[in-house]
């Protein structure tokens, strides 16, 4: 029963996003005009949807695991990664170095508020 609750919740999340991104495309507006960012610096996720992908499909461009990036993402990283993944990760978000490691610092702000919260 936990494992399908889980399975659900992931499910939601996951056609959510899906959703934005198409809705974003019908629309002719940037996906992240659909979401809201705490803070001026975007995080992982805000770039991601800002690039139209999936959490699959990143990790994929990036060449890591699924779980890896989702760790990214959620400010569970105790280093930033490698220069060569930041840089992949950079390109597959079509956006510079410097604003990925931004929002990797962001993205770990972010959940350290809400650890405090």
């Amino acid at each position: 029963m936990g494992s399908a609750s889980l399975v659900g919740s992931w499910a939601r999340r996951f056609l959510g996003l899906i959703f934005l991104v198409k809705l974003a495309g019908a629309l002719d507006i940037p996906t992240l005009r659909l979401i809201h960012i705490d803070g001026e610096v975007p995080d992982l996720r805000a770039l991601r949807l800002k690039a139209g992908l999936t959490v699959p499909e990143l990790a994929a461009a990036v060449n890591v695991a699924v779980p890896t990036y989702y760790a990214w993402e959620q400010g569970r990283w105790t280093r930033l990664p490698a220069a060569t993944q930041l840089e992949s990760l950079a390109r597959g978000l079509a956006d510079a170095v410097d604003v990925v490691a931004a929002a990797f610092q962001e993205a770990r702000q972010q959940r350290l508020r809400s650890r405090q919260v």
